[in-house]
Order: structure tokens, then sequence, then C-alpha cells
């Protein structure tokens, strides 16, 4: 697959992810931390009318700001698991007022995915392999997260946050070469 739609951190909270990234995740040299929103998503030559669509499905929505304050993990098998960042756009809290007031509220993450699923209705593989959206910003792969090591980073990971005011289109070349951003499509606009 040569492209996706994600969102990125802004660069002055790269360090502390990359500084774990650069060892323990096999993708490193090829992606940027990152949020994938939709996975796989269109031919790079598809971009400048995919952006447009993108903007269009996204005009209502404000920006929204994200919090990294938590880690997570998958298990691919007894022995692979991906840790990773658990982004949080204060989902709970609102749900809260929400229901307080008798009303539903909608998750910035989930209302973002849906918006950009319905422009995109091909781009599903989330719903397919995980039957939900899980925003998540991968750290890197390890055979068991029990242990010191992963103790040690989940206590040493310090808080971040980042407004949310663009989702990326980012395609690579083949599959060894780099992402790099092709469009940044603004939210609300």
């Amino acid at each position: 697959v040569q492209s996706a739609l994600c969102l990125i951190p802004p660069g002055d909270l790269w360090p502390s992810m990359q500084e774990i990234r650069s060892v323990h995740d096999k993708s490193f040299l090829r992606w940027p931390p990152h949020v994938n929103v939709l996975y796989p998503f269109v031919p790079e030559h598809e971009f400048p009318v995919a952006a447009a669509r993108a903007e269009q499905a996204l005009r209502r929505m404000k920006p929204f700001t994200v919090s990294l304050a938590s880690m997570s993990s998958f298990q691919h098998s007894k022995y692979s698991h991906t840790l990773w960042l658990k982004p949080e756009d204060g989902a709970a809290e609102k749900q809260e007022q929400a229901g307080a007031r008798g009303e539903e509220e909608d998750a910035p993450l989930q209302q973002l995915y849906r918006l950009l699923l319905q422009a995109f209705p091909h781009c599903d593989d989330s719903i397919a392999r995980f039957q939900r959206f899980v925003p998540h910003l991968s750290l890197g792969q390890w055979k068991t997260l029990e242990g010191p090591p992963i103790a040690q980073l989940e206590a040493s990971w310090e808080k971040s946050s980042f407004l949310v005011s663009h989702v990326y289109l980012i395609a690579r070349s083949g599959f060894h070469d780099p992402f790099r951003v092709v469009y940044a499509v603004p939210l609300g606009k």
C-alpha cells in the first residue's frame, strides 16, 4: 500500500516518540509518527480529487485537541505485540456532560473517522480488521509487553497534546521509501 489519510503530530512532539520508535518500530524509516484514519487510501494520482472530497467532508468539523497520555497494545500472536500511544480527545468527559443534559455527544476522533469514511466508503479497512475504528500511534513491536522495559516506558512517558487542525494525505513511491505529505486538508474550512 502506497498511501494513507492520517493525523500527524507537530514536529516538536516527535523527539520522545522517535526515540522509542528508532529502536523498536520496524517501520521507523518509512512512516512518520502518525495516526492512520483511512489506510489503505486511494492511489496518489487521485489525491487532488480526494483532497477536495476530504475538505468538503470536514468543512463543518472544528479543530480539536488530542492528548497522548497513555499507552495500549495490540496482540498479534503469542510473541508479537505492538505498543502504541492512545490518542484521547476528551470524549469520555464530553459524553458524561452530554448524558447529564440528555444528549448524545459524538467523540471528535470518531466523528472525523465517520465523516471521512462516508466520503471514502471503500477505505474501510479499520472496520474490517478491528470491527471499529481504533485510533493509535504505533511506538514499536515487542515479543512480550511484560517486564521492566515496558513498565519503564509507560512510567517515563510525558503526556503531550496537539491541535488537530488538518488531516494529511501521505504517499510513498515504493514499499521501502518513506511516506511524504502530499496534501494537508484543513478542518472547518
